[in-house]
């Protein structure tokens, strides 16, 4: 273990590339951000009854289902299914907790794995270990918008 850490002791190099391949998945410079789109006509309440009138809007009228160009029949399935679903938005969060929680724990369950292997590549464990730490500031920062 004093070998792997003494490489970094000298190094400038604590972070691991952004842009290293880590599987099948894209790298982050290769994944398109889409333009944001500003609507003609602002829908601002102008008093509390329509901002509260607001809140009870089907999923399309504050803003649509992203659709998935790529990915398994369940993921377009899921998908249809978030379109179709009149949810509130704290029902939208909920729903995103659980997903972002869904991965975090997936991420925790390998690191362990990694951890209890003697022969795991170190920079795999980071690599995990990092991910796993962004979902759970991922999830805390979700579950700190206010949205009762």
């Amino acid at each position: 273990m004093a070998s792997f850490f003494k490489r970094f002791r000298h190094s400038n190099n604590f972070k691991p590339d952004p842009n290293e391949n880590r599987g099948p998945f894209p790298k982050p410079s290769e994944i398109a951000q889409p333009e944001p789109e500003v609507a003609a006509e602002t829908s601002t309440p102008g008093t509390i009854q329509e901002l509260l009138a607001m809140q009870h809007l089907q999923p399309c009228a504050y803003g649509p289902v992203a659709k998935a160009d790529e990915g398994s029949g369940k993921v377009q399935e899921v998908l249809g299914l978030i379109a179709e679903l009149s949810t509130s938005p704290l029902e939208d969060q909920q729903i995103a907790l659980a997903l972002i929680g869904r991965l975090e724990g997936l991420h925790q369950a390998v690191v362990q794995q990694f951890q209890q292997d003697p022969e795991a590549n170190h920079r795999s464990i980071s690599l995990w270990s990092i991910d796993s730490d962004r979902l759970l500031h991922a999830r805390n920062m979700l579950a700190n918008v206010d949205l009762g």
